[in-house]
């Protein structure tokens, strides 16, 4: 599933520019809206990936890993939104 890992580098992308000095104020809107992309790609992500693997993972496995592969975007957009 290249959805995975294309969620996954745009966000060690937004990472990466959050924690560099470019990061300021102005871009914050910026930041947090492609967060929300991120996050409303998972959700199909999610159904897509469960239905993908229902027949090789447990439930609770699947449940596992849809949670933490988006553990950390929500953390980075629940902090950035506060400051908003």
């Amino acid at each position: 599933m290249t959805d995975i890992r294309e969620n996954y580098l745009t966000f060690k992308l937004l990472e990466i520019f959050v924690n560099s000095k470019e990061f300021n104020a102005t871009n914050l809107n910026e930041v947090i809206a492609q967060l929300e992309e991120i996050l409303k790609k998972d959700e199909k992500i999610k159904v897509r990936f469960t239905e993908l693997n229902k027949e090789v993972l447990y439930p609770g496995q699947i449940d596992e890993e849809n949670r933490v592969r988006i553990e950390r975007v929500k953390l980075l957009y629940n902090r950035l939104s506060k400051i908003k």
